[in-house]
């Protein structure tokens, strides 16, 4: 056996020869913690910046602030439908996609295609929500 030290608790442990040059950590919680600081966010080998896609700037909204608990515009409360949320965060209008929680409202899926219908030009003269099918 060989002694190498962890390279996140800098804790000596013991590898086989075969093994000295992939084992870097003494156990997976080290690996764990390690990425956790050092592979996150922008940092990620995976990171896109500002060229990802819709679905994974929506999963970034959850993550920084949580699900929405109740549609801004008709009140209806928040609860999982299946494998979705059925409150979504709706970016307002003339706002850019910064992670920043004044820039988003909380709409349920209903709201949120009215609420995008209207910006396609679709919108009475107070510029409010215009009911597309009831």
């Amino acid at each position: 056996m060989i002694k190498k030290d962890c390279k996140f608790c800098k804790k000596v442990f013991s590898v086989y020869p075969y093994r000295r040059e992939k084992a870097i950590f003494c156990s997976y919680k080290c690996l764990g913690q390690w990425s956790k600081e050092n592979l996150s966010g922008g940092k990620s080998l995976l990171w896109q910046g500002e060229k990802t896609n819709y679905y994974n700037l929506h999963k970034r909204l959850v993550k920084y602030f949580g699900h929405p608990k109740q549609c801004e515009h008709c009140g209806k409360i928040g609860i999982k439908e299946g494998r979705r949320w059925n409150i979504e965060w709706a970016l307002k209008r003339g706002e850019e996609y910064e992670y920043k929680i004044e820039n988003f409202l909380h709409l349920c899926r209903f709201c949120h295609k009215k609420y995008d219908w209207v910006d396609l030009g679709n919108r009475n003269k107070l510029g409010e929500f215009v009911v597309i099918y009831e």
